[in-house]
């Protein structure tokens, strides 16, 4: 049995139906109140959705759950999953710095699954986006990396799609015509809670506590996809050539020169193009990334962790 907790959200959906498209149909799904007792369908496969509590949870006693239903509830409930044997992998932020808990981008650090201790954390979705990228220049010895991101709306759930398309106030700010450069709340140190969630997650996924990495991060007015500019300063020499040649290989990337939300939409792999020499910095590139934020930088990441887990 594998449980979906927040079923009816975004991420929560996208879970659900990569979860029926991967062949696993023994669900059980939990939302909060409101959503008890819809039915979600997908393919031909009907599931109610039940509300979240202890009464449900012991009935249904799943061996895997994928949480999507944010930090708040992953806090409250994950160590409940986790007591009755099931191995919980967390799309919130709740878990992610948490030196007990392995933070997983598939592809990039899979080796970590193998110490964790019931609970796995899912990296942020713009953390996501980038990390094949730095991965692949790792052997080249990263010196400095500079992250601005463009964030669609969905990023921010069904009420953040809602503020773009009727104008259901939710942001701080409009967001049609606009782009709002803050996510989240400051920090001491200038930095809002997003871009902190950049730096520090890089840097435990690939093992470089050192990485010197900053980052900008943006709301844009697109219903899907997050974009990044990434400025990556090596100390090892690369050709452009050699560099795109790695990116087309590499099995969670698709190369094309002119990555873009509107072409990405729906598809499970990074988008990478735009590479280009930085002419004012040696050993320098300049490469700009579009993923799906609710596919590859959530409910793809989390049901490939689970395939790993299941299988062994």
């Amino acid at each position: 049995m594998i449980a979906v907790v927040g079923a009816t959200g975004l991420v929560g959906r996208k879970v659900f139906e990569g979860l029926i498209d991967e062949g696993f149909f023994n669900l059980v799904l939990f939302a909060s109140p409101k959503s008890n007792g819809k039915v979600l369908e997908y393919k031909g496969k009907k599931y109610t959705v039940y509300t979240l509590n202890e009464s449900n949870l012991e009935l249904a006693r799943p061996k895997f759950a994928i949480f999507a239903a944010g930090g708040k509830i992953s806090k409250e409930w994950a160590k409940k999953f986790t007591k009755l044997g099931c191995t919980v992998i967390d799309n919130s932020s709740y878990f992610r710095h948490k030196k007990s808990v392995p933070l997983i981008a598939y592809g990039i650090n899979n080796d970590d699954i193998k110490w964790h201790k019931g609970i796995i954390a899912n990296p942020n979705c713009s953390t996501l986006g980038m990390l094949p990228v730095l991965k692949l220049l790792m052997p080249y010895k990263i010196k400095r990396v500079i992250i601005t991101t463009m964030q669609s709306v969905s990023g921010a759930g069904q009420k953040g799609l809602k503020h773009l398309q009727s104008g259901e106030k939710y942001f701080d700010y409009e967001i049609k015509d606009n782009i709002i450069p803050k996510i989240g709340e400051y920090a001491k140190n200038g930095y809002c809670e997003e871009e902190t969630k950049l730096i520090k997650e890089s840097r435990k996924i690939l093992h470089l506590s050192g990485l010197k990495i900053t980052s900008t991060v943006t709301r844009v007015p697109v219903s899907f996809c997050h974009s990044e500019s990434l400025n990556i300063e090596l100390a090892k020499p690369l050709t452009k050539s050699h560099f795109i040649e790695m990116l087309k290989r590499d099995n969670l990337i698709v190369y094309e020169d002119l990555p873009m939300p509107l072409f990405t939409t729906g598809d499970t792999k990074v988008h990478v193009g735009r590479v280009r020499k930085d002419n004012s910095r040696d050993n320098a590139f300049n490469v700009f990334v579009v993923s799906d934020n609710l596919l590859r930088g959530a409910a793809t990441n989390a049901i490939e962790i689970l395939k790993e887990i299941y299988e062994d």
